[in-house]
C-alpha cells in the first residue's frame, strides 16, 4: 500500500474495503455487506474534483472545451483500467475468479481505482487525494499518457461516421450480423452499410462496441481506401438519380392529373344528374298519375254492369226471370 500510495497510509480497513468487489462474497458463501460500491461513489466525485483542479492549474491558457474533453479522457473506464495494471492495483484486487477471468470489456479494475480514491480521501484528505493522483498518474513514468494526445483522441468512432454521413446526406444503418458463444461472453458482429456498401465491420461483447470496431473500420476505409468511398459515392449517386427520376414521375403525374380535371364541367355534370333525377322522379310520378286514373275508370265501369240502377226494379226482375227459367230447367 505505502508503495502505490507514496505515503503511509493509517486506517487499512478502509482500503481493504476499497479493493473488495461485490462477487467475492457470493464466492466465499460468506456474507458481509460490505464491498467497496459506496467507496466508488464517492471516488468518483473525488477524482473528478481532483482532476478538474490539476488540469486547470496545468493548462492556464487552454479554453472549457480542451479542459473538458481532456478531464472525460482521463476519468473513462478504460484509462481507469489501465492505470490500476500500471500502479499494481490490479493485483490487490478481491473478486470471483471467474469475474476476474472475463477481462473484456471489464470495469472492476477501474471501479477499484475510483474506490481507491474514495478510501485516500477519508483516510488522509483532499490533499493526499490530490497528491496521489498528480504524481502517480499525471507525472508517472510508467504511465503512457500524453495530456495532449488524450484531449485530440477520436474515441466515438460511432459518432464520427454519423456526422460524416449526414454531411453529405448519405443513408446509412448498421446491421447485426451474428451472435457468436465464447467462454468470455457472447461475441456480437456488426456491419455499417452506407449507401447499400458495406463499409465496415467489427466485433465485440456488446453491440455497443461491436457498432464502434465496424465504424472504425469504415473511417479507416474511407481515408486509406480510394474505392470504398467511390463505390459510396457511386452508389449514392445513383440513389439520388433513381429518387429524381420518381419525383419527376410523381410530378408529371400529378400536372396530367390537373390538367384532365375541368371544374366547370365537373359543376356542370353534377347538377345534370340533379336534373335528370328530378324530371325522372316527376316522370314516374306521372305515369303513375294516369294509372290511377285508368284503374278508378275500369273500377266505376265494372261497377255499373254488375249494380242495379237507382230503384233498383230492373234487377229484381231479371233475378225473377232468372229464377223461373233455372226452376223450369
Amino acid at each position: 500500500m505505502q508503495q502505490i500510495l507514496g505515503f503511509m497510509p493509517h486506517d487499512l480497513d478502509i482500503y481493504h474495503e476499497a479493493l473488495r468487489h461485490g462477487s467475492i462474497n457470493y464466492q466465499t458463501g460468506v456474507y458481509t455487506g460490505k464491498n467497496n460500491e459506496r467507496l466508488e461513489y464517492l471516488g468518483d466525485a473525488i477524482l473528478g474534483a481532483v482532476t478538474s483542479d490539476i488540469l486547470y492549474h496545468k493548462y492556464p491558457k487552454r479554453n472549457e472545451g480542451f479542459l473538458t474533453k481532456a478531464r472525460s479522457m482521463m476519468v473513462r473506464r478504460e484509462t481507469l483500467n489501465q492505470i490500476a495494471h500500471e500502479i499494481g492495483l490490479e493485483r490487490l484486487i478481491c473478486a470471483a475468479q471467474n469475474i476476474m477471468r472475463k477481462s473484456h470489456n471489464c470495469s472492476i479494475s477501474g471501479n477499484a481505482f475510483e474506490a481507491f480514491v474514495g478510501a485516500i480521501y477519508l483516510d488522509r484528505g483532499y490533499d493526499y487525494c490530490y497528491r496521489f493522483i498528480e504524481k502517480r498518474i499525471f507525472n508517472a513514468k510508467s504511465t503512457p499518457f500524453n495530456i495532449e494526445e488524450l484531449a485530440t483522441k477520436e474515441i466515438n468512432y460511432k459518432s464520427s461516421i454519423i456526422e460524416w454521413c449526414q454531411k453529405y446526406h448519405y443513408h446509412y444503418t448498421f446491421m447485426l450480423d451474428g451472435e457468436e458463444d465464447t467462454p468470455e461472453g457472447t461475441l456480437f458482429h456488426s456491419s455499417i452499410i452506407i449507401c447499400g456498401i458495406q463499409a465496415g465491420q467489427g466485433k465485440g461483447y456488446t453491440k455497443k462496441e461491436s457498432h464502434q470496431q465496424a465504424s472504425l473500420e469504415a473511417l479507416t476505409n474511407i481515408r486509406n481506401k480510394h474505392q470504398v468511398l467511390e463505390d459510396i459515392r457511386s452508389a449514392a449517386y445513383e440513389i439520388s438519380e433513381q429518387r429524381l427520376i420518381e419525383r419527376e414521375e410523381r410530378l408529371a403525374a400529378r400536372e396530367e392529373k390537373e390538367l384532365s380535371f375541368d371544374p366547370v364541367d365537373e359543376m356542370l355534370h353534377n347538377v345534370t344528374d340533379d336534373l335528370g333525377n328530378e324530371k325522372a322522379a316527376e316522370k314516374e310520378e306521372e305515369n303513375k298519375t294516369e294509372a290511377n286514373v285508368i284503374v278508378d275508370a275500369a273500377e266505376e265501369k265494372a261497377y255499373e254492369d254488375y249494380n242495379p240502377d237507382e230503384n233498383g226494379e230492373n234487377e229484381e226482375i231479371g233475378s225473377a226471370e232468372d229464377t223461373d227459367d233455372n226452376t223450369e230447367n
